[in-house]
């Protein structure tokens, strides 16, 4: 029970209980994601101190989870079990592994419509490397454009955080590690591409 509590807390995943997202624009959302999401992270971390005596570093290059059904369609694998959770060896050759290929990290930090480069990447800043980034001023404008034919991308809809002296100086710190999820979308499944243009995932 300590070690849940312990990284429910450190890892945000109390706010799991609140996820939303748009079911028009995510159609494997369920209402019992958040649940099964802040479970899966839950199982591996007890099998990795409680049983494995692991290594801190092997929370993030695991490739053995715990998922339901409901997970088992985001990541395009078969479900272990028809009821309940089951423990399962993600494909070495896959594009998801540990914590950070997880949906508690890439659902809880992304918007209800879309994903976010600058959330994902303050959650690695602060809560992997213990850093702060400030918060923006409050007259910041946050809002991100439109998809339009010139910027179909997540990378191409922020590009202005980056370019901006007024926004640049956080945002080169943050951006820069999302935009390299950007093959996840805000509810984690793997994607190449977005609004017809292709996914550049470098950070």
């Amino acid at each position: 029970e300590g070690v849940r509590n312990f990284f429910s807390e450190m890892l945000h995943l109390d706010e799991l209980d609140e996820l939303s997202k748009d079911p028009e624009l995510f159609v494997h959302m369920r209402d019992e994601l958040g649940e099964a999401a802040r479970e899966e992270t839950l199982m591996g971390v007890e099998a990795l101190v409680l049983v494995d005596d692991g290594d801190y570093r092997d929370l993030f290059t695991t490739r053995r989870t715990f998922i339901d059904r409901s997970l088992a369609a985001i990541y395009d694998v078969p479900a272990p079990n028809r009821d309940g959770f089951g423990e399962i060896e993600l494909d070495p050759s896959g594009p998801r592994r540990g914590l950070l290929g997880q949906v508690s990290f890439l659902a809880l930090n992304a918007h209800a419509v879309s994903t976010s480069a600058t959330r994902r990447g303050i959650f690695v800043r602060e809560v992997v490397l213990c850093q702060v980034i400030p918060d923006p001023p409050a007259d910041a404008n946050t809002a991100i454009p439109e998809v339009s034919e010139d910027a179909a991308t997540m990378r191409e809809r922020i590009a202005v955080h980056l370019e901006d002296p007024y926004c640049a100086g956080c945002h080169n710190l943050t951006d820069p590690i999302g935009l390299g999820f950007e093959n996840f979308d805000g509810i984690g499944r793997f994607r190449t591409a977005e609004n017809g243009a292709n996914i550049d995932p470098s950070g």
